[in-house]
Parts: structure tokens; sequence; C-alpha cells
């Protein structure tokens, strides 16, 4: 590949490599790029597709004649593509559809996102059909059609053989189009020979060949032939092979028994001939033993132009105006116009499907059997809306959109014989790719390709499928809320869910915060860590971070994907958590006690924490859960619970299941969002430097916000931002913006600071010299990293009582209760409202001041004498934010600090900063 791209740039000063994208089955690469040109200057951005040199000829000859000036909304090929022989690749350049100056998604996630409304999902659909109506119609009949001739390739090869140098006898049986492939079997040697070879893939070693047929009466079967020294061999595309000794490796039987086994709670071979669908509810046909029948069906049909590969990742959506383009055409040609169609089918059955299922917690087979139910009754009514969505709403309203167009299509109107033969093989061949498997939802997609392809053969018999009940369980007991099993949950993590209102009967005491901004990526992960059963997700982080508005958030979006409900506790008084618990028994998401009301205390919350032992996935939060042992004794015993443990930060043992997720403050991006929400008309200056003023700490900033918009007619965002960084009068600056906290937790920033502090008990020695050490630190530049070589000085200075300990102790302890915060560049940080509320102490001000002015007078006139200076480029803030302090207070030891660090700008070329220190 290396040599590839080299070869391809030789025209370029250079490409830059901008992203690559998922390649496609045949062992392409997709590269998304920059060029930059001899002169410097940068080319648009473009797609290039790298492939073997047959697939990428194929695709460039399909797009020329079926979709160049024809297809609408293609992407459009930039030039020819370029050819390198001995490497026996090839690239084809695409323009990148919208130049890269809007995002473009691929229709799958467009659909499946959740604030994309069934009728936007539609409409999309919609745009699509419209645009390609005029592309389909150009077709014309054809009698006699055999749907093998153009539906085998969609199945498993029907035979792999590996190819050998030399047979193993003189006299090997002929393999040559037309010959019965049922014949062979796994084992046998062959001698192959005229067949067609429709693509090679040097990566994989194999080439994928068939019969060669004129028209679509004749057989068109494709057989995968693995090679040893794919070098020996110049497999054209088109080209017709030789006679070449191989053996038989695997039948399409075989691959389908190996593929297959365990999908479903059946034996599964071609010898079985029905299956059983819900228990016996429905009896099918086998698809394994009747997928030669379908490919044998012979009927007249419509043949024109189609994309041929109209799976959704070919489709990109603009999201914000739902206009689509079109890549990948590697496959276009004239063949049968239900084609895409088909297609498009079959991505919704294997891939929105199983989202909706999944999130409406729907038995699969009742529902797979009601769409497809009411899909063969469809009929029209007045407002174009059919009689139910059965539980599937985006997946139902697309599937009676793609039906509809393709009852225009049909050769013989009405009928559907035509459709539901290929669709069968459609959805049989779905099985065959790996994708499915390894889907988030999996095996659930196979699952639906394999039954949907039953399904649909009895209705290909002319057979009806009876009305099962399709909804999520069945009834229970009045008093007993339905069961779910704790692997029936998905949670999306790829984007983050919607707003939506939790299960009723869910026990949350706050209502969504409309002012949250940004943590995305903190959602996404507790969702990617709350998927398995029994997980435990502790959220660490300083006061004011956010840890329960974090967990609110995440409530209130991902709520209603536990059908068990949401359960908020407050761990805050331990000696409360029973009154907690049993302030969960009234819910009607857990079994009622029909005097539950008069149970004492003890026996209300253990009735509460049985109920919570039933197999039915939900959400616990424990807030302010600050010690081990009170979450374990809480904790529920079945792992169909999920637990999110909000604390402050400290030590917390490997325990099963438990993923510490420490919280940091917000992005500056996010931060500037957040107070823009309150006063959209501020500068990005201004709203940036009141977020470096609280650090970008999510508490302080929805203060901050607060009081910029409570205040707007009388103070301006510039004047507040100079009252802010006056430090007597911030705590009332911030103070001035209380209102009603969303999770009723106190908004005092001067007292959650004083609490953090207070977690260090001055009658312990290594939080007595925390202390210590911090006070120092509180002398240092706000908000600026901490070098270690820097905190080990100043370690140095402290009494005599640092000798039975170490250092590494005391900054564990601080470490441990999120005082300092660890940095990637091996430094540490002391956050600005830290730093304010140590500075509001008088009584050790002096001392610490002193401290530090040593430390530092000493550490530079050693580096000096030694020559060292450079090392200390890291400590470069503080030196400025010392020296204002030395020059304020001009004591001998003061001045004699300024003087040494005048001497360190000279000694590193900073003249500017010298200067000015020496005005001063």
């Amino acid at each position: 590949m290396r040599q590839l791209l080299q070869a391809y740039c030789a025209a370029y000063k250079r490409i830059i490599l901008q992203a690559e994208h998922g390649g496609g089955y045949s062992g392409s690469r997709i590269l998304e790029v920059r060029p930059i040109r001899a002169d410097g200057l940068a080319e648009l951005p473009a797609i290039l597709k790298i492939g073997p040199i047959n697939v990428i000829e194929r695709e460039w000859q399909a797009y020329k004649s079926q979709v160049q000036f024809r297809l609408p909304n293609a992407v459009p090929v930039a030039e020819a593509p370029r050819f390198f022989p001995e490497l026996k690749w090839g690239v084809l350049r695409y323009q990148l559809a919208g130049y890269g100056t809007y995002t473009l998604i691929g229709l799958s996630d467009y659909w499946r996102r959740p604030e994309v409304t069934v009728a936007q999902a539609v409409a999309v659909l919609e745009k699509l059909l419209a645009g390609l109506h005029p592309y389909w119609q150009a077709h014309r009949p054809v009698s006699q059609f055999t749907y093998q001739a153009s539906y085998d390739h969609l199945l498993p090869v029907n035979l792999q053989l590996e190819a050998t140098p030399a047979a193993p006898t003189p006299s090997l049986p002929l393999l040559t189009p037309g010959v019965p492939l049922a014949t062979f079997g796994i084992g046998d040697w062959v001698q192959l020979s005229d067949f067609v070879v429709q693509k090679s893939n040097p990566a994989t070693q194999t080439v994928t060949l068939c019969e060669p047929a004129s028209d679509f009466q004749a057989s068109k079967r494709f057989l995968r032939l693995r090679i040893a020294d794919e070098a020996e061999h110049d497999w054209q595309y088109n080209g017709t092979i030789g006679p070449l000794p191989g053996q038989i490796r695997a039948t399409r039987e075989s691959f389908w028994q190996a593929k297959l086994t365990g999908l479903i709670d059946q034996p599964l071979d071609v010898a079985r001939i029905t299956l059983e669908l819900a228990s016996g509810d429905l009896l099918l046909r086998n698809p394994l033993l009747v997928a030669e029948e379908w490919l044998q069906h012979r009927q007249t049909v419509f043949v024109g132009p189609i994309h041929g590969d109209l799976n959704l990742e070919n489709i990109l959506v603009e999201p914000n105006t739902g206009n689509f383009n079109l890549i990948d055409y590697a496959d276009a040609r004239r063949d049968h116009t239900l084609h895409d169609l088909l297609r498009l089918e079959t991505e919704i059955i294997t891939k929105l499907l199983p989202h909706e299922i999944r999130q409406q917690a729907l038995m699969p087979a009742e529902t797979l059997a009601g769409i497809y139910s009411g899909l063969a009754r469809l009929a029209p009514v007045a407002n174009g809306v059919t009689h139910t969505d059965w539980g599937c709403p985006k997946s139902w309203h697309l599937l009676v959109l793609i039906r509809r167009q393709a009852s225009v299509y049909l050769a013989e109107p009405e009928q559907m014989t035509e459709y539901y033969n290929g669709l069968c093989l459609y959805l049989l061949g779905a099985t065959k790719f790996k994708n499915l498997r390894q889907a988030p939802s999996a095996p659930l997609p196979e699952w639906l390709a394999f039954w949907g392809a039953a399904l649909t053969d009895h209705l290909l018999q002319g057979y009806t499928l009876p009305s099962i009940p399709w909804r999520q369980a069945p009834e229970a007991a009045a008093c007993e809320p339905p069961i779910a099993t704790e692997a029936e949950i998905f949670l999306p993590h790829h984007y983050v869910a919607a707003w939506a209102p939790p299960p009723a009967g869910s026990h949350i005491r706050f209502g969504r915060n409309l002012d949250f901004a940004g943590r995305n990526r903190e959602l996404r992960q507790l969702a990617r860590l709350l998927q398995a059963p029994g997980s435990v997700v502790v959220v660490q982080g300083m006061g004011g971070v956010g840890k329960s508005q974090l967990a609110s958030e995440f409530a209130h979006r991902y709520g209603h994907f536990f059908p068990g409900g949401v359960f908020w506790l407050s761990f805050a008084d331990p000696a409360g958590v029973a009154n907690e618990v049993a302030a969960c028994g009234p819910s009607s998401l857990l079994p009622q006690h029909p005097g539950f009301a008069e149970l004492p205390l003890p026996e209300q919350a253990a009735w509460v924490r049985q109920g919570w032992d039933r197999p039915v996935p939900r959400l616990l939060v424990f807030d302010s859960c600050e010690d081990v042992v009170l979450f374990e004794r809480w904790q529920p015993l079945h792992p169909a619970s999920r637990i999110i443990v909000t604390c402050r930060p400290g030590e917390w043992p490997a325990l099963p299941g438990v993923t510490l997720l420490p919280l940091a403050e917000l992005p500056r991006a996010d931060s500037i969002t957040m107070l823009r929400c309150q006063h959209p008309d501020a500068s990005d200056e201004v709203l940036n430097h009141i977020a470096e003023e609280v650090g970008d700490l999510p508490l302080a900033l929805n203060l901050a916000g607060h009081f910029l918009k409570r205040h707007q007619n009388w103070i301006s965002p510039e004047e507040y931002l100079r009252r802010l960084r006056d430090p007597a009068r911030k705590q009332d600056m911030l103070l001035g913006g209380r209102g009603h906290s969303p999770t009723n937790h106190d908004q005092n920033i001067a007292r959650i600071m004083a609490l953090s502090l207070e977690r260090l008990h001055l009658n312990i020695p290594n939080d007595y010299l925390a202390r210590e050490l911090l006070q120092m630190l509180a002398f240092l530049a706000p908000g600026e990293l901490v070098p270690q070589p820097l905190v080990g000085h100043l370690w140095n200075a402290l009494p005599a009582e640092r000798q039975s300990t170490t250092l590494q102790r005391v900054l564990g302890r601080l470490l441990a209760t999120g005082l300092l915060q660890p940095d990637e560049e091996d430094a540490l940080r002391l956050h600005r409202l830290i730093y304010d509320q140590l500075r509001l102490a008088t009584s050790w001000l002096d001392l610490a001041r002193q401290r530090v002015m040593s430390v530092l007078e000493k550490a530079i006139s050693e580096a000096l004498a030694l020559q060292r200076v450079r090392t200390m480029r890291h400590w470069h803030p503080h030196f400025r934010a010392v020296a204002d302090e030395g020059l304020r207070e001009r004591s001998p030891l003061a001045l004699r600090l300024v003087k040494q660090i005048c001497l360190y700008y000279r000694e590193t070329g900073d003249y500017h900063n010298e200067q000015t220190l020496l005005v001063k």
C-alpha cells in the first residue's frame, strides 16, 4: 500500500491522508485525502478507492456506461483511474460529496438517530425513490427470466476450491459451465475450465468465477478459487480461465451449516424440511432446502439500469436538509429493476429493525411475523397511514413506502411473486456477511434475515401469515410487571440518545436540566459501559464538576431503554439510605405488597431489595455514595441492574464489574456554549475569559451564567469579568447567580471548596503535610500546570515531619481527594477555585509565601550557576506570578527573588519579560 501511494503521489508535492473509511468485500480500501500540488496549493478533498485492477476497471466501466449523466445525485468520478500493473492495484478518484463543506452520514446512521422522526425518515426515502424513479423506469420486459442468472451471486458461492500447481492424478473430472455441481463433494479433485473471472482479491488470494451468460435466460453460478501464488496467473476481468486443477474445500450447504448453526433453537441443516417459528405457532419451509427452487424460478420481469449495491452506507445524507448522494458504482449495470428496492428492504430488516426491536423490548418472532403479515395486507387509507406500526414505526413506514414503490415495477401488476422470490434470496443471502454477526445487536440481524426469508417463502407459496401477538412480553399477573431478561437491553453509544421519558413508575426526583451542555463523550461512555449485565460505573470528580448532573442527564436520555425503570437514591446521609430505598416501594415497576405502607422501615427496604433482584434491566443511581461498604450493602444481587455511583475522588477497590469514570472540567468550547445560553450577545472573548476565571467548573459556569442573565440590564459581561477578577468580589459574583439546583445540591462555591479542603484532617500527619503543600501551591500561577520537579522543591521546604512519609504518598492523598488533578504531561494542576479558597485564609499566608519565594530564589540561583536554566522552561508562568507577589511585598527576600528571575529571563533570551519586570 505504501508503494502504491508513493507511485500515485508522484505528481504532487504531498497528499494528506485525512481519514480511512470502511472498504468493501472486494478487498478495496477507501481513503479521504487532500492533495497538495507542487506549487503548494491545496486541491479540494477527494476520495481514493484503491483496489485490485479488475475491480477498479469494472467500476470505471460501470460508471461510464450506467452512472455518468444518468444516475441522479451520484458523486462524480474526478478522473480516469490510474493502474499500477506491477502492484496489481488501481486507484479511482472521486470528488468528496459536499467537497467537505458540510457533514454527510450514512442513511443507516441517520435513520437510527433518535431525534430523527418517522416523518423525517420517510421524507428522505421519498426523495431517494423520487430521484431514482426516472432511472429505474428506463426498463424493458424480459420473458423467461431465470433468477439464477441474476441472483446466484447473493448467496454463498456454490463451491470453494483450492488451486494446486499439479494434479494428483493424470485425469481429473472436468468441471465446466453447465456441469451439475451436485455430483461433487468436499475433498473431490476437479479440472476447472472455461469459467469467467468476475473479480480477484490479492489480499485474500482468491478469485471469484462464474459461468458465462449472455442473457438472463441462462444459468450463472458462482465459484471461489483460492490460489497459492497469485503472481503465476493473470486474472483479467471477464477473462476465461484455462484448465486448472483444484480441490473442493467447501460447498454452499457446508458453508450454511457452519455459519448458521446455533442461530435458531432447532437443528438446522438442508435435510430438515420444516422449521417452527414462535414456539410452534407457525410451521415454515426450511430456507436452506428451497433456495435452489427460488433460483430456478422463471417469469417475465422488467430489466433496466440499477445502482446494484444500494446498501444504506452507499446513500449519504446531509442531516439538516435530508438531501442525499450516492456512491460506489462497482455493481451498476442493467439487471432486474427490483434489485435496488430489494436491497433497501433487506437493509431495513437487518440494520434498522433490530435497533427498534431492542429499543422497544419487542419479541422478535412476533414482530417480524406481524410486519410481514401487515405488508402482505397493505391497503391505503384516506390519510395514507396504515392501521398499525407493529411497535417499529420507522421500519414499518419505510417498508410500506418501498413496497408501494416496488409495485410500480412489477411486470404483472399486483402479482407479488416476482418481488417475494427475489426478497427470499436477498434475505437468505444477507446471512453470509460478517458485518451482521459483528453488529451491536447480533445475532438479531442474522436471525431476522433468516426468518424473514422463511416468512416470505410462506407468502410466496400463497399462504397467509396468522396474526401473532407482537407486543413486548406475555401479560403477567396484575400485580407483577412484565419480566424481560438482562440480555434484551441495548444502549446506543455511537451517538447520544434523545431525551425521552423513563418508564412509568420510575423514581427520579429531578426533572431535566434544560441548561445542561456538553458531556457528549461521557454520556456515550456511560452507555457503552452500562451495556453489560451487572455493570457499575463510579463517576468521580471534585465538587461542582457535575457528577450528579451527568447521572441525571443520562437517566433522562437513556432511562427509557431500561424496562425495569430508573431509581435515584441519595447516599449523602448514610443513615437515611434505608428511607431512600423504601421510598421506591410504591413504584408500579416493582411487586406490590398489599400492606406495604404499614410495614416497618427495614421490611419496606427489604421488600424493595427483593424486587430489584428480579431479572428485569433497571438503572439505579447511588448519588453521593462515598462509602464502598455502604455501596456493597445496597447493591442488588441480580446482575440485571446497572448502577451509576457518583462520589468525590477516593480509592475504590477492584470490584467485579466496577469501572471508574473520572470527570474533569468542561472543555473550553462547551464552557462558552453553556455561558452563551444565558447571555447570547456576549462576545466569545469575554466568555472565554469568564470560563478561564472559574476554571471551566460546570457549577461555577452555571452560577456565572445565571448572574449574567439576572443582571443583564445593569451589568455588562465585561464589567462582570472585571469584578470576577477582583479576589474580594469573586464570591459575590458567583453567589449572585444562585437559583434552583436541578439536583438539589449545594450551590455555594465557597462552601463546596471548603468541604473539599476539610477532607484533609490536620491531626493526621500525611493530611497535615498535604495541606501545607497545597498552601504553597496557592502562591503559584492559578490554573497553570505545576511541573513535578517544582513540586519536589516545594516538598523539600516543608518541616522535618516530612521525613516520616514520602512525597508520593502525600500527592496520592491529594489526587485521591480531587484537590490536585493529574495531567498527561507529568505535571499537576490546582483548580482555580481551590486556589481562591486557599487564598481566603490569612493565618498561614506569610509563612507559605516566604517558603515559595525562598524555594524559587534558591532553585533559580542553582540553575544559573550550573547553566541548567533550560530545564526550568515549564516553570515560567509561576515566575511571573511569584514576581508580582514579591513586587507587592518588597521584602529583602522578595527583591532577591525578582533579581534572580530577571537574570533567568536574560539567560534564556527573554529580554521583553526582563525589561517589563525591571520597569515594575
